[in-house]
């Protein structure tokens, strides 16, 4: 297992450098691996996650085939993944929030927002019986940020915007990473704001 998470960061590095296809090559390698142990839950949610991060690889890379084949192990290693906790509850929404990524990337905005706005009104729904999930909840804003932004709906771009801000602005004074989220989720506001005519206030925004 250490040595299928070395072979994920080196991925993740590879696709840093713009490495994209030994980058996906790398992630395929750290994946199959699966099948040299028995996985423990917190293992394969793992797994799980590296399918993810595969399949929207995949996707950019405009092979939707492999794409999907990924998103299937993504569903297998949840189910794997179920530890008898009520963070199981978020392995579903998890999988929707890939599977919605994917649709996007994909071109396919008005089916790729509502799956992520279906995810996360059940979020909410059940939000007593949920661990926290501000990761979760910031990638379908995401997802519902770039849908809406594409097809013009600026409105709801903005409005998908403003929660991740909302969502990271406790944790603006923290690592640099969150730092960077957070600012460019005020850029992505102001975007949609000046796309609105409010040329002013995206100004401020961006000051």
């Amino acid at each position: 297992f250490n040595l299928a998470e070395v072979k994920f960061n080196i991925a993740s590095t590879l696709r840093d450098l713009g490495r994209m296809q030994e980058a996906i090559q790398m992630l395929h390698e750290a994946i199959t691996m699966a099948d040299r142990f028995t996985l423990t839950p917190l293992m394969a949610r793992n797994f799980a996650q590296w399918s993810g991060a595969l399949a929207t690889a995949h996707q950019n890379m405009g092979d939707a085939a492999r794409a999907e084949a990924a998103l299937a192990q993504r569903r297998k290693f949840a189910v794997l993944g179920i530890s008898g906790s009520n963070a199981d509850l978020l392995l579903p929404e998890v999988t929707v929030s890939f599977e919605a990524t994917v649709l996007e990337i994909a071109g396919k905005r008005p089916e790729a927002r509502a799956r992520a706005q279906q995810a996360l009104d059940r979020l909410y729904e059940g939000r007593e019986k949920l661990p926290p999930f501000p990761r979760l909840e910031q990638s379908l804003f995401d997802v519902i940020y770039y849908a809406s932004y594409a097809t013009g709906d600026y409105v709801a771009a903005e409005a998908a915007a403003r929660q991740r801000v909302r969502i990271l602005k406790p944790q603006v004074t923290a690592s640099a990473p969150t730092q960077y989220y957070f600012f460019a989720s005020v850029v992505r506001a102001a975007k949609a704001v000046a796309r609105q005519g409010g040329l002013a206030e995206a100004l401020e925004m961006l000051k």
